[in-house]
């Protein structure tokens, strides 16, 4: 009868900008390579989940057509539509796209259950190439505050190396604090008053 092939590509933000190609390659080399009965399938994801082109022979991929959330990459989601998509009399398998990077409910479950269906998952990694990106992860204020009464707050920063910054903290328009900070790779705690 043949078998299927599921091609689950990650598209949120954090995905590199060459993804689209890497599929197409993948897809041409997939092609050249079926056999009588073969099926292939295309399903993207971010936030939520789309099937791109649903089972069926040839390869027919003209690009990624529906619309997705890219703030998010619910992998554990997207493999559960996956593996809907693959038949319980069909023999199958799923190749996955993606930078590793997940959100929502961890994808081990939907893992074990494309095992117990003996569908077989391999992964394509692609990375995008760490930068020299710094972002604020989060800021702890007090909960409340008299009047005129100082009070200290953490701000989380997240670097991608080791490097030193400069910063400057505004309240509206207002410089309350500025200078220079060494940061770490990794997550920093900084202080301010």
């Amino acid at each position: 009868q043949g078998r299927d092939l599921v091609v689950l590509v990650d598209r949120s933000r954090s995905m590199p900008a060459g993804t689209l190609g890497a599929v197409i390659e993948f897809l041409d080399l997939s092609q050249e390579a079926m056999e009588a009965g073969d099926r292939i399938a295309v399903v993207t994801f971010g936030a939520d989940t789309a099937i791109e082109r649903s089972p069926r022979l040839g390869v027919d991929f003209g690009g990624f057509q529906r619309d997705l959330d890219a703030d998010g990459s619910h992998l554990a989601d997207a493999l559960d539509q996956a593996l809907a998509l693959l038949p319980e009399n069909r023999s199958g398998s799923i190749v996955l796209f993606s930078d590793g990077e997940f959100h929502g409910n961890n994808p081990e479950n939907s893992a074990r259950r494309a095992g117990l269906r003996n569908i077989r998952i391999d992964v394509r990694p692609l990375r995008r190439e760490k930068g020299e990106d710094v972002a604020v992860e989060s800021l702890e204020l007090p909960h409340a505050v008299a009047p005129g009464e100082p009070f200290q707050f953490s701000a989380w920063v997240r670097s991608d190396q080791a490097k030193e910054v400069d910063f400057t903290l505004l309240r509206g328009e207002t410089v309350l604090a500025q200078g220079t900070r060494q940061l770490r790779a990794g997550l920093n705690h900084l202080v301010f008053r």
